[in-house]
């Protein structure tokens, strides 16, 4: 890789690289700061979130216990990442095991639909979403 050259080294346009899935107007720093938000309970309180809403998207880190429930079936769609632990996701004719490092990409939609469980004493996963499902 060529110094000096960002994305381009990479078979990235410039105007690609402007574009910034339309975050660019939005005078961003380019981080999602997690350590500057705050817990907020989820799933009856057996959870935990954090949520930043920017550009459309919402990214969220997600922290679920064994304990925690997901009382119903979920239908949103997630990409995203296990960063600790182990969880489980139920889907309608199967179920998944994710590890720490493993992504997801769950479509949005009742054919998709899945409920997670975690199966280690902590399992934190990073989500982005689009804002409006």
């Amino acid at each position: 890789m060529g110094r000096g050259r960002g994305c381009t080294a990479i078979g990235v346009t410039p105007s690609w690289r402007q574009m910034s899935f339309g975050l660019r107007d939005l005078n961003l720093d380019y981080r999602v700061a997690f350590a500057d938000q705050d817990w907020e309970p989820c799933l009856e309180g057996t959870a935990r979130l954090k949520r930043v809403a920017r550009g459309g998207k919402v990214f969220r880190l997600v922290e679920m216990t064994p304990a925690s429930r997901h009382p119903n079936w979920c239908e949103t769609g997630h990409v995203g990442m296990i960063v600790e632990g182990e969880l489980e996701i139920a889907f309608d004719d199967k179920t998944l095991r994710f590890s720490a490092g493993d992504a997801l990409h769950i479509p949005h939609g009742a054919a998709d639909r899945h409920r997670p469980r975690a199966l280690t004493d902590r399992a934190l996963m990073f989500l982005i979403e689009d804002e409006a499902q």
